[in-house]
This record gives structure tokens, C-alpha cells and sequence, in this order.
């Protein structure tokens, strides 16, 4: 599964990478920096501050856009860690849900609430 996941999210990146975010981005040039990957939704507990539950979301943070991959279960836990983890659902750009199953998708309703503006992908 995990496997499945990491081969996910480069492909995703890899995407994202190949296609222009909008059309004022192709004049602009890209800015340099890292592209991060916080996982803000799981049911492995790493750090206590954070509520698990079962189900998968994480942020990935590029020099030109923030990408939500899945919401994870519920909203209440997702927000509860992105508020403990300071990244704020507005700032997202990007919402990509990986598959409809309610450990990867239950989250998006309440997440939409906080940002109403972002793109969906969805299979």
C-alpha cells in the first residue's frame, strides 16, 4: 500500500511538474526551492500532539503551488492537524483525491467549508 502510495504522489509530481499552473505562470519564471511532503492525516501516531484515525492525507508543498493528496477520514481530524501543524486550508491550491473511499475522501466536505476556492481532482 505504502509502495502504491510513494509511486502515487511522484507520479502526481510529476504531473504537476510537466503542466503550467495557469497561463501567467508560463511567463513567470519557476522559483527555486524545495518541494516538501507533510503528512497531516494517518493512523501511525509519530507525533502525540496529532490525532490519528485510520485513512491518509498529506500536503505537498511545491515552490509554486500547495497540493491536499486525499482528506483522510474525517474533517474535524484533518483540520485539528493542520491547525497544530500551521498550515492554514486556504493556503491549499490544489485539493487530489487518490481514490472514493471514505478513509481518503471523508475529510474533503469540512475541508471545502474552510477553503471553497480550491481546485478538486477527482477519479
Amino acid at each position: 500500500m505504502y509502495h502504491k502510495l510513494a509511486f502515487l504522489v511522484a507520479l502526481l509530481l510529476l504531473c504537476l511538474t510537466c503542466s503550467s499552473k495557469s497561463e501567467e505562470a508560463k511567463d513567470k519564471p519557476t522559483t527555486e526551492g524545495k518541494t516538501s511532503i507533510t503528512i497531516v492525516y494517518d493512523n501511525y501516531q509519530i507525533n502525540p500532539e496529532l490525532k490519528t484515525a485510520w485513512g491518509f492525507g498529506c500536503v505537498i508543498n511545491t515552490p509554486d503551488i500547495d497540493i491536499l493528496f486525499d482528506t483522510g477520514g474525517d474533517s474535524n481530524t484533518l483540520l485539528s492537524n493542520m491547525e497544530k501543524m500551521n498550515i492554514n486550508p486556504v493556503d491549499i491550491d490544489i485539493v487530489v483525491i487518490s481514490h472514493i473511499h471514505g478513509d481518503h475522501i471523508g475529510g474533503l466536505e469540512g475541508f471545502l467549508k474552510k477553503n471553497s476556492n480550491v481546485k478538486v481532482y477527482i477519479p
